[in-house]
């Protein structure tokens, strides 16, 4: 898509609300991940005070609470939205996470 973006008209000044053909969960992206790599992951997920200490010992405040006011909005469904604009802009549909973590797998594995 950035390439359509970068190399075509019409586009500046723009800005595009992006996704992929699904809307998956931080939980559900790693259960994907571990199919791929054929080994167990575990997600887990902070409660608010540890999240809140651990962004504080690298951010200012003001960055730790805007982290933290994303990851709330994210919970409650905000980033939740399937959107059409990669379709529009290149004439192919966005690529799912499964087939996005199985062409990324060697990537995956050598971390």
């Amino acid at each position: 898509m950035a390439v359509a973006v970068l190399t075509g008209t019409g586009h500046e000044g723009r800005a595009y609300a992006v996704s992929g053909p699904e809307a998956i969960t931080a939980r559900e992206q790693t259960a994907q991940l571990s199919r791929v790599l054929g080994r167990p992951l575990r997600f887990e997920e902070l409660g608010l005070d540890a999240a809140r200490a651990a962004l504080l010992a690298k951010y200012p405040r003001p960055v730790a609470e805007a982290f933290l006011e994303s990851a709330e909005r994210q919970r409650a469904g905000a980033k939740a939205a399937v959107v059409p604009t990669v379709q529009e802009l290149t004439g192919r549909g966005a690529r799912t996470y499964s087939t996005w973590s199985a062409d990324h797998a060697d990537a995956f594995a050598a971390g």
